[in-house]
């Protein structure tokens, strides 16, 4: 569950801003994070 969420910057990127909760986030895996946010761990583009 997300309980906490950086406000964006004007013209910030998706990419940049969940670069910015992960950092804030405790966790260490890059996979987790990505995980809260699609559902699954990995994802199409």
């Amino acid at each position: 569950m997300i309980v906490y969420f950086p406000e964006p910057d004007e013209n910030e990127l998706y990419y940049s801003l969940i670069a910015k909760f992960h950092s804030y986030s405790t966790d260490t895996a890059a996979s987790n994070t990505l995980k809260e946010f699609s559902g699954t761990y990995t994802v199409l583009i």
